[in-house]
């Protein structure tokens, strides 16, 4: 429950790379891109 629950570290390196700047050599694990924020509001997620 605790890794659904509070914010984890692969989550914010991921909105950074996503939103901010690009991170050589990253690969994304979640889908923070606006498209999918938007879709999990409408679903209420």
């Amino acid at each position: 429950m605790e890794n659904d629950f509070f914010p984890q570290a692969d989550w914010i390196i991921d909105v950074i790379h996503e939103h901010i700047m690009p991170l050589p050599g990253h690969t994304v694990k979640n889908n923070y891109t606006s498209g999918e924020i938007l879709r999990r509001a409408r679903l209420g997620i």
